[in-house]
């Protein structure tokens, strides 16, 4: 489990070189993800109470030391299998 110190409901960036995780530079948009929630909850049998919604990338150390070689490998990756490392 990880200690987050905001409280806010946020969302993260979770690099996927180095494993940093930072705090995304966005709003959460209650109502469009509320309105998914309930078309999921209607179009499956599970009771939805939530979700969870993690961007992944690069961080910049990583883009800058990496030089895009890590980038254009798990791209490759993801469009073969439909998903990153």
């Amino acid at each position: 489990m990880r200690f987050d110190g905001n409280t806010k409901k946020h969302y993260h960036i979770t690099c996927l070189h180095c494993g940093a995780i930072e705090d995304a530079p966005i709003e959460p948009s209650d109502n469009s993800l509320k309105n998914l929630e309930n078309a999921l909850g209607n179009l499956t049998k599970h009771g939805i109470f939530g979700h969870k919604l993690e961007f992944i990338g690069l961080c910049s150390k990583c883009r800058e030391k990496e030089n895009g070689r890590f980038y254009m490998e798990n791209l490759k990756e993801c469009k073969e299998t439909g998903g990153f490392k």
